[in-house]
């Protein structure tokens, strides 16, 4: 029988809500409890590509 840590090499959840709806906080609380894992924060694309092209700015 083969075992869900077997097959199962990456997994992403997404969280969508509104403004202020502690999507962040929710987020950085699973992030603790599941190992080898990381939050991707939309703003913190943004912010990136504002930074490296002046030019193209995203309003976030």
């Amino acid at each position: 029988m083969m075992l869900l840590e077997d097959t199962m090499k990456r997994l992403v959840i997404m969280t969508v809500g509104k403004t202020h709806s502690r999507k962040t906080t929710f987020a950085r609380l699973l992030e603790q409890e599941l190992g080898n894992s990381f939050v991707m924060d939309q703003d913190n694309h943004a912010e990136f590509i504002n930074t490296l092209t002046p030019s193209v700015q995203i309003n976030s």
